[in-house]
């Protein structure tokens, strides 16, 4: 498990979010060490919460949270099996974080065209999707070390 108290030692400002976000890590972490199921509120808050780490570099904050941006929504992976069932569950919650990011980052684009931002969630959000899908079908059917 990743040392929670050296990255709280860390004084500097760009570490601000990390550190206000460490209880919540921290809490993730031991639900997932005890196997507990999230629920579908938790599942939906994690997913949100990729969504907004993800966009927030986009925005003018600092390029850090792109280095846990995805964290959230592993988390919910982790929780799903290898089953079709699981696979579609997870394509709704990666669904959901990935046309959040999209809209948040490219808003600006509806200056130029109304159609042009749909267009760009749409393909944007596809080419995420079949990445980090990519990765869930992999990270359940690969042999375990």
């Amino acid at each position: 498990m990743f040392c929670f108290y050296r990255l709280a030692r860390i004084s500097s400002k760009k570490f601000s979010v990390f550190r206000s976000l460490l209880p919540v890590f921290y809490y993730l972490c031991i639900m997932i060490q005890f196997k507990r199921q999230f629920s579908t509120k938790t599942k939906a808050v994690l997913a949100l919460a990729s969504a907004i780490l993800l966009s927030l570099p986009w925005e003018g904050a600092s390029c850090i949270t792109l280095f846990v941006g995805l964290l959230p929504l592993l988390l919910v992976s982790a929780q799903y099996s290898g089953s079709r069932r699981d696979f579609f569950a997870m394509l709704g919650w990666a669904t959901l974080t990935f046309v959040v990011w999209n809209i948040a980052t490219i808003w600006w684009v509806w200056n130029a065209t109304p159609a042009g931002p749909i267009a760009a969630t749409i393909c944007s959000t596809w080419w995420s999707l079949l990445a980090f899908m990519l990765y869930h079908v992999m990270s359940k059917h690969a042999p375990k070390p």
